[in-house]
């Protein structure tokens, strides 16, 4: 809803007016299970999506990283607001830094990725999952039931609970999912006129940015139940690509990182092809035969 409010926002400075409605998702609904348990894809934007196809919306605002197809069915992504910080976060009542925890110690997460990341810099920790949203998962890893859980930074800042964040972490070591950090506006491809004003809000670093992400991902592949990563940020006036592929014990993995004055498609593509032939396809198929008893080390 923040980020309906966000766009809502930059409508109405271009002289848009809008009316927001609020859909409940399978994704809001089901707090119990873990995300990377999740046979459906497009938990939390299925519901909106439908709303929109049968014109009970104009407009649909997601985080990025939850639309599993872009571009498909007479749906289009017609615009992406610029990019948060796209970076995942430490949270913790006990400890300053993800260094600081003990063997044994519980973290929350149910993000594949972040399970795949966290073993394989820390295999003696234990993962339990965590679901609900930002200030509940706050809540029960203040409580003590979780030691510390590891979030997105975007959402925590958005909401205003930065002095909860007791580290920021690396991308090299915690490569985010595609598109992370990034708020979609999804519109009726038909709807030739509503997407021609929506460009106006439409950043063009970002897009570019997760237009390479986008391009590693479709080769690559992945989702919530997949330990894949992919970032694509600007800094020092040139372009940084992070990539991760492991198995959700971190026993397997691959990070690779690039740097160049310009990207395209291309690179993202690029990439995903360099991994794959470096022993990525081994761990994604790997993953792919053990899935049933996968998640069995996991609480």
């Amino acid at each position: 809803m923040l980020q309906c409010e966000m766009v809502r926002k930059q409508l109405f400075d271009i002289g848009i007016e809008t009316e927001i409605v609020g859909i409940t998702t399978v994704g809001d609904s089901d707090l119990k299970n873990p995300l990377y348990k999740t046979k459906s894809t497009g938990i939390f934007v299925t519901e909106i999506e439908e709303y929109l196809r049968n014109k009970k919306i104009d407009i649909a605002v997601h985080s990025l990283k939850d639309l599993t197809d872009i571009n498909s069915n007479g749906l289009v992504v017609s615009a992406i607001l610029r990019r948060e910080n796209p970076v995942d976060v430490f949270v913790s009542k006990k400890y300053s830094s993800l260094e600081m925890l003990k063997s044994g110690d519980v973290v929350g997460t149910s993000s594949a990725r972040r399970i795949s990341e966290l073993m394989s810099l820390r295999k003696d920790l234990k993962i339990k999952n965590i679901r609900g949203n930002i200030e509940t998962r706050i809540k029960k890893i203040c409580s003590g039931e979780y030691d510390c859980g590891i979030m997105a930074f975007a959402g925590i800042k958005r909401l205003g609970l930065l002095s909860e964040v007791k580290e920021i972490l690396s991308l090299k070591d915690f490569t985010p999912v595609r598109g992370q950090g990034m708020i979609a506006v999804e519109t009726r491809k038909s709807d030739e006129e509503l997407n021609k004003i929506l460009k106006e809000i439409d950043d063009s670093q970002t897009r570019k940015c997760f237009n390479v992400e986008l391009a590693f991902s479709n080769i690559v592949s992945g989702g919530c139940s997949s330990p894949v990563g992919v970032c694509c940020i600007s800094e020092n006036g040139s372009y940084t690509i992070y990539a991760y592929i492991g198995d959700i014990k971190g026993e397997m993995f691959i990070k690779r990182s690039i740097v160049k004055d310009d990207v395209s498609d291309e690179d993202g593509i690029r990439l995903a092809n360099e991994i794959l032939e470096s022993g990525g396809r081994e761990i994604l198929e790997k993953i792919r035969k053990e899935k049933s008893d996968t998640y069995n080390h996991i609480q």
